[in-house]
Order: structure tokens, then sequence, then C-alpha cells
């Protein structure tokens, strides 16, 4: 018959607070199983939870077989804490099936194999050589003597954690800089319960007597859990990005629901030439660059698609950037994955192909194929008056019958230029077919266009006065359109006043 509990001990409460906390972190933990490492964390705090709220209990046991009893009840709480820490750091390192189920079942056996041990130990004392209850100050403790299994389940479980913490930290060694906050409270959730164990199997404790090992397994449990969902360390992934994200030739980046940017790769840091350490952690909000700006449009649940140029006009890059949602097993979105992915040669094939489908070969100038498709479409829009300009070159088959074709295109080229020159770029201005082009201007009237007439003929003198080996010479007319039915017959005017002042040209 046991003794009444003691409820007011301070070092009981201790305990059961610990059992409590780490149980309450195992349920939470196991409400956030869909994240990366939170099985693991659920696994720990029930390990915690078991070995502290035995440990209270054989703490206020009066009599050896009582404590005895709870000693050995609790390793079924402390001797699996090593290989769920272990998958932890493994969950953390970017290894999310591994361990699968044929090796952990193997890493589990020395724990079931200890647990049995534990509890057959008055027939071997392979765990425990002696025992007896000592007296302490203010309470009655259990004496205990270790024999040759306990030290191979210590050396087992030091060595299993040292094993995979040496794995893990140096295989994200080459990313410390960026995941150096993540990983400093990684190491510190690991290494304060390790230290107060390690103490205690040295004889140098805190309190005599008292084993505060659950205690601080506990709260490193909780402490595990909270830098999870707060810190989110378990959501940058160092070693993924050492081996699979860090070659990745796409940038990439990945954003939780707050549009906090938690994962980027080298590739993303180098499009958008912002440095790592000054995006993660930081919300898209604060950042203004027109690579990321489509991601503030981007819905739950959707898969959105944009065209990014970036670059300068001498140089430009294009971009396809899909922005993904991310899903949990149960389809709730928990952020966004955006991908980068150059596609500047294919876009630079497609340009010069819509080029040469749009534009004169020889001038530079739109084709005929172009201005009719313009042409329509100036007719359907509102931007009324249109001048409608036509211009044919004096002199373009003499030139190649007497000098050759060669001076009758170069003719043709300079023709060209000082179209280029006289007209806005906005201005529908083409090759309409041999020595003839064709201009359309909106928002000009019959005042614009006698203006624009006058401004070509000074051109053409001005090309002239530099000398060229065949002076140009043009022959103009022009129309305009005050609705969209008007402007076919206003191109047949235009066509007809050019004929019209070529005409006097050769009578000149």
């Amino acid at each position: 018959m046991l003794a009444p509990v003691n409820y007011f001990d301070p070092f009981f409460l201790l305990l059961m607070a610990s059992a409590l906390v780490s149980f309450l972190g195992a349920y939470f933990a196991w409400r956030w199983r869909s994240d990366a490492g939170s099985i693991p964390l659920v696994m720990l705090g029930l390990c915690a939870g078991i070995w502290a709220l035995c440990s209270s209990m054989e703490y206020s046991s009066p009599d050896l077989q009582s404590k005895l009893l709870w000693a050995s009840i609790k390793y079924f709480g402390a001797a699996p804490i090593p290989v769920a820490m272990a998958v932890f750091m493994f969950r953390y390192g970017g290894w999310h099936r591994w361990p699968g189920m044929s090796l952990l079942t193997g890493l589990l056996l020395i724990p079931v194999a200890t647990i049995l041990i534990v509890f057959t130990n008055p027939e071997h004392h392979l765990f425990w050589t002696a025992y007896e209850i000592r007296q302490f100050p203010g309470y009655l403790g259990l004496q205990l003597s270790y024999g040759p299994w306990f030290w191979f389940h210590i050396l087992y479980s030091y060595g299993l954690l040292i094993a995979s913490a040496s794995i893990v930290f140096s295989a994200i060694g080459r990313m410390w800089r960026v995941y150096s906050r993540q990983t400093l409270l990684l190491g510190l959730g690991l290494s304060f319960p390790l230290v107060a164990n390690l103490l205690h199997l040295l004889g140098i404790q805190p309190i005599p007597g008292v084993d505060l090992s659950p205690v601080t397994f506990g709260l490193t449990a909780v402490f595990l859990f909270a830098t999870t969902r707060l810190a989110r360390i378990l959501n940058v992934i160092p070693l993924a990005h050492t081996v699979l994200l860090e070659q990745l030739r796409d940038g990439l980046m990945v954003l939780d629901m707050q549009d906090n940017v938690l994962v980027m790769n080298r590739s993303a840091e180098e499009l958008l030439e912002i440095p790592r350490l000054d995006l993660l952690g930081k919300r898209l909000t604060a950042i203004e660059h027109p690579a990321i700006q489509a991601l503030m449009l981007a819905a739950a649940g959707e898969t959105v698609r944009h065209e990014v140029q970036l670059g300068t006009r001498q140089n430009p890059r294009w971009f396809d950037m899909r922005i993904s949602p991310i899903l949990t097993d149960s389809g709730e979105v928990t952020g966004h994955m955006a991908i980068w992915h150059d596609v500047t040669d294919r876009k630079l094939i497609e340009n010069e192909l819509r080029y040469a489908s749009t534009h004169d070969q020889l001038t530079g100038l739109y084709n005929r194929m172009f201005f009719d498709e313009e042409f329509d479409r100036v007719a359907l829009g509102r931007r009324w008056p249109v001048a409608v300009l036509m211009v044919d070159i004096d002199g373009l088959k003499r030139t190649n019958d007497t000098l050759g074709h060669a001076v009758g295109d170069e003719l043709l080229r300079q023709a060209a230029d000082v179209l280029r020159q006289t007209f806005r770029q906005d201005d529908l201005v083409a090759r309409f077919g041999g020595d003839e082009f064709a201009m359309v201007i909106a928002n000009c009237d019959e005042t614009g266009a006698s203006q624009l007439i006058a401004r070509l003929r000074e051109a053409v003198v001005r090309h002239n006065e530099l000398k060229p080996v065949i002076p140009l010479g043009f022959s103009m007319g022009y129309a305009i359109a005050n609705q969209g039915g008007e402007l076919q017959t206003a191109l047949a005017q235009a066509d007809a006043e050019m004929y019209t002042d070529k005409h006097k040209h050769k009578k000149n």
C-alpha cells in the first residue's frame, strides 16, 4: 500500500507539470501532424511525458518495490526517446521518407530489448546490479548500480544521436549562413537534455539524488514543437537544398500562408539580385520586384502562370513563372511555391519568328500582311479621325534597270529610314508592295496630315543634302477617315492622290 503523496513537494510538482506539458506538446504536434517532423515530435512528447509521470510516481513511492516498479515502467518512455530525436533530425535534414518502416523497426530493437531486460532484471541483473533506498535531504531516493546492458543502452542512445547529428549537420555545413538561426535553435533544443542527462550519469546533480532528465526532455519536446510552429525550423530543409534545390537552374521560392519567404534557392537569389539573407523570413509585401509581384495575386488553392520580363532593354531575359499551392495530405493549403523557368532562348526565337512574319525583310518596316491585319483593327477602334498616307519612290524601276537591284534595294532602305525618322513609333508604317509605302495615323485630321506631308518632304530634302548615290524622291497622297466605314475608301483615295502626284513629277 502506497503512502499518501505530498502533492506540494516541489520536485513532485515539477515532474507532474513536465508530464502534463509533454503530453500537451504531443497532442498539438499530432494536430499539425501534416507538417514535416511533427510525428517524431508526437513520439518525443509522449515518451518524455511517460518518463516524467513515472519518475514522479517513483519519487513519491515510499518503499523499494514500488520505486523499482515505476523505475522500470518509465523506460517505456525513456528508451525510445533517442530514436524519436534521431528521426526528428533526419526530418529536419530533408529525409522525409527516412527512415522507412524496416529501418525504423531496426532502430527500435535496442529500446524494446532494453524494456524487456529492465522488467526481467531480477533474473539476470544485466541492467541494475544492485538497488536500495537511500535517504536524501527531504525525501527517499532510489540508489542504483548499473549493469552492462545499461551502459550498452547509453552508448547506443548517444551513438545514434551523435551519428544522426553528424550526418545532418555536416550536410548543411555549406548552408550555414543561410540557415544559422534554424540550426542554432535545433542544436540548442537537442543538446540541453543530453547535457543534463550526461551530468546525471557522471554524478553531477543540482539536487542530490534527483534525475532532471525527464524534465529537460519534456521541455525539449515542447521547445522543438514551439520553434517548429513559430520559427518554422522544419519548413526549411537544408539538406534537400544542398542536394537538389541548389542545383536547380530554375528559381524557386516557398511561401507560407502569411506570404513569408521560407525557402529560396541560389537561382532565385541570382534572378532577383537580392541576397537570400535579406529575404528569408520576410513578407512579400515588404519586397518590391517585378518578378514577385504576381505572387501577391495568387489565390489559395489555384495554380497561376505569368510571363515575367527582367534584365535590360539591351539584354532582356524572360521567365515563365508558375505559382502553385502547397497542399497537405488532406488537401489543406499551407503555402505557395513559385518557380521561375528561364525561357529567354525560346522567347528570342519566338520574337525572331514573329518579327519575320510581320516585317519586310529588306526595309525592316511592317509588311503588307501585318498592315492588312492592323488596318482592320484600326477600323474597329475609337481613335478618330484617322489619316491614311501613301508614298511611292520615284524612279525605282529606272534605278534597278540601269544600276542594278542592289542599288535599288539600298534606295528602298534609305526611303524606309526617312519614313522611320518622320513618323512616330506608334504609327503604322509599312512597305505596301514594290516601291510603295503606306502609313496609318490615328487621331490625325486634315491639318495634321498636311503637316506630316510637309515634314516628310523636308526629311527627303535633308536626306538628299547628304549627297547619296541616288537622290531620293517621293510621290505622296493622303486622305482622312472619320469612321470605320470610311477607312477603306480613304486608302483608295490616298493611293489615287499618290499616283496623281507621281504624274506631276513625271511631267516636271
